[in-house]
């Protein structure tokens, strides 16, 4: 980006999933570690977004926000990232006159309408 141009703003949230049943594990056991048991790193609780940095110009706290992300785990493939998207757009702090552009990485596809019933 700084090779484009010197007036950018990086922001950063992540997201797991909706964190009630059917999208997460509701066993007490699962519901504090919801990483496979293959993972030995540090493991959160599921959530569905968290804000982690506002539009900034500051590139290395980008760096350790997405560094630092926690890492977490749902019960099925699908994610609810459209949801992090909504709630990026929303709260992330645009400027009023930039081009707006959000970048989603996920390894995973998105649950849609009706899901869950």
């Amino acid at each position: 980006m700084q090779s484009i141009t010197k007036n950018f703003r990086l922001g950063f949230g992540s997201f797991v999933d909706k964190n009630v049943p059917p999208f997460v594990q509701p066993a007490p056991n699962t519901v504090e570690r919801p990483c496979p048991t293959s993972y030995n790193g540090p493991c959160v609780k599921a959530y569905g977004f968290k804000h982690h940095m506002k539009l900034s110009d500051d590139v290395a706290e980008f760096e350790y926000q997405v560094r630092e992300a926690p890492v977490s785990g749902n019960i099925d493939a699908p994610e609810g990232g459209l949801d992090a998207v909504m709630q990026a757009i929303d709260i992330i702090g645009w400027r009023n006159d930039s081009r707006k552009l959000i970048v989603f990485s996920t390894d995973a596809g998105f649950h849609y309408a009706g899901d869950g019933r």
